[in-house]
Formats: C-alpha cells, sequence, structure tokens
C-alpha cells in the first residue's frame, strides 16, 4: 500500500489474544513482512474498538473477522462495521460454516443490502464469505425488519 500511493494506509488489528494466547506470533510474522510502518495494534475486544473509532470517525475500506464466533458478538462486529466501513466496502468473515457467524450475516444481507460476494470452497475448518456492504443510504422505516 506505501508502496502504491497510499503513505497513509493502516492495518489496524484488534486482538485481544495477540500477547496472551499466541505470545505475540501474529504481530511478530507482520514484522518479519516489513510492514510493522503500516501496523496499528489495539489490545482491546472488538466489542469495544469498534464503538470507538466510529466515535473518533474513523472509516476503512475492508474489514476481516475472525474473533468471538457467538451470533451475539457477531452482529456486534457487523452492525459497526457496517458504519465504519465505506458504502460499498468489504468485510471478510472467517469461520463462516458456523451457524451463528451465518446468521448475523443473514441479517444484513436480508435487511441491509449487503451482498455476498463470494464463499469460499465448503472446508470444515476454514470456510470464509466476502461480503459487500450497501452503497445505498439505510433508508429504512424504523420498524423495518426482515426475516433472515
Amino acid at each position: 500500500l506505501l508502496l502504491n500511493g497510499s503513505p497513509d494506509a493502516r492495518h489496524v488489528v484488534l486482538d485481544p489474544h495477540q500477547t496472551s494466547a499466541y505470545a505475540g506470533r501474529g504481530l511478530q510474522i507482520l514484522e518479519s513482512a516489513g510492514v510493522t510502518p503500516l501496523v496499528e495494534f489495539h489490545s482491546e475486544s472488538s466489542q469495544l474498538a469498534l464503538p470507538q473509532f466510529l466515535k473518533e470517525g474513523r472509516q476503512f475500506d475492508l474489514a476481516f473477522v475472525d474473533g468471538n464466533h457467538r451470533f451475539d458478538a457477531v452482529f456486534v462486529d457487523l452492525y459497526y462495521l457496517g458504519h465504519l466501513v465505506r458504502k460499498g466496502g468489504v468485510i471478510i468473515l472467517d469461520d463462516y460454516q458456523l451457524p451463528g457467524i451465518r446468521r448475523a450475516a443473514a441479517f444484513f444481507v436480508s435487511n441491509l443490502g449487503w451482498t455476498v460476494e463470494e464463499i469460499s470452497p465448503p472446508d470444515i475448518e476454514h470456510h470464509w464469505v466476502v461480503l459487500r456492504t450497501s452503497e445505498e443510504e439505510d433508508r429504512r422505516d424504523f420498524r423495518s425488519f426482515v426475516e433472515f
């Protein structure tokens, strides 16, 4: 990204377990790849960091989600990312084979006009989906709800 004329490009990482459970291995890999200048690491959970990013007025082109796999946590992540990722931006969800992740994504596709761009070939361990957020402003009635 830096080489392509994006000097302000950032790789924002949210991982509350990076230093405790993984001994910093992910950050070490980024360092060995030479991309440390791009990395902005946060040790908070996404449920705490994403609302703060929204409050700060931040915006992202792409998000990759591989966090808490429970429906409620994924739903909250997608809700905030729907406001943080630019209109028509991309959100990639890992572990899409899990029911909670599939159902959370289904809400945003059914109710907010997001689209499924690609789904990985079925693989029991790593199944992912690429979602594209809507280009349109959300103009739903405040009572709007579509089954998902």
